[in-house]
């Protein structure tokens, strides 16, 4: 594991050699439209071979494994973002870090602690990546979790923003319209930035054998208050178009309330700057 790791940061290191070029990765797919593509052309056919290791970088998730097997994962899939001259990342194990481009020197980490929730539904441990938000005056990181919690964080610190949900933090497991099994219910991937508002999917069993599994819907929150904006059913709910195609309203699975009551116990946070 700790082999795989350092390869992935190596093809990392790679691939950020010289920032000072000014080339930006804001989203997790490049643009708003996922297109992958970046206009560099410092790196080609011609001098690939003469590329040099600048930088390494190790996740804190290796030292987590050594000690607990537990919590081995099935590979390293996160992709960073870069805002100006720092490279944000999420790691399988709950981590967001800060690092500077130039050098892989850590700014900050967050430790969600979403692990400690155990072992996530579906594929295990595992993380995309993060989105960004600026106002100009504000900055903030959002992480989605494996425990089903939307944390955002100061840009600059790394602290959770105290405007946002609960000191921070928003619980994913409800305002989906009726109680799940948390178990069950995870998110992995990046979210999406629209205007002032984080789009946020889900991550369920690929397998599902019960009616009661959670849904899989897709949700908008207030980028500065963390506050539901809006949900798109991806099962059609009442008279929502396509609901009649489920037959006998099996489109309503479980008894649906307006807010479930989802009792969880308390997570502890923490911060870890380094300056």
């Amino acid at each position: 594991m700790c082999r795989r790791l350092r390869r992935v940061f190596l093809c990392l290191s790679l691939w950020m050699v010289n920032p000072a070029f000014g080339s930006e990765w804001r989203y997790y797919g490049g643009d708003p439209g996922s297109g992958k593509y970046s206009p560099l052309d410092q790196i080609h056919e011609g001098n690939v071979q003469e590329l040099e290791v600048a930088w390494t970088w190790q996740a804190p998730d290796s030292d987590l494994v050594k000690a607990d097997g537990k919590l081995a994962f099935f590979g390293f899939k996160s992709s960073p973002i870069m805002i100006d001259d720092t490279l944000y990342i999420s790691t399988p194990l709950g981590f967001v870090v800060a690092l500077e481009a130039g050098t892989g020197n850590e700014r900050w980490r967050f430790d969600t602690q979403s692990r400690k929730a155990g072992r996530p539904t579906n594929l295990g441990f595992n993380h995309r990546g993060v989105a960004y938000w600026s106002d100009g005056r504000q900055a903030r990181i959002l992480m989605p979790t494996n425990d089903a919690r939307l944390w955002a964080l100061d840009a600059n610190t790394g602290l959770p923003d105290p405007n946002f949900g609960d000191g921070g933090m928003v619980d994913l497991s409800r305002g989906l319209g009726r109680e799940i099994n948390k178990q069950h219910y995870s998110v992995i991937s990046a979210p999406m930035v629209v205007g002032d508002v984080v789009i946020v999917g889900s991550s369920i069993m690929d397998g599902p054998r019960y009616k009661e599994m959670p849904p899989g819907h897709v949700r908008g929150f207030d980028v500065r208050t963390g506050e539901q904006r809006w949900i798109f059913h991806t099962i059609p709910q009442g008279g929502e178009l396509g609901a009649d195609t489920w037959e006998d309203g099996a489109w309503s699975g479980p008894s649906m309330i307006d807010e479930p009551t989802i009792t969880t116990s308390p997570t502890t946070i923490g911060a870890e700057m380094t300056l």
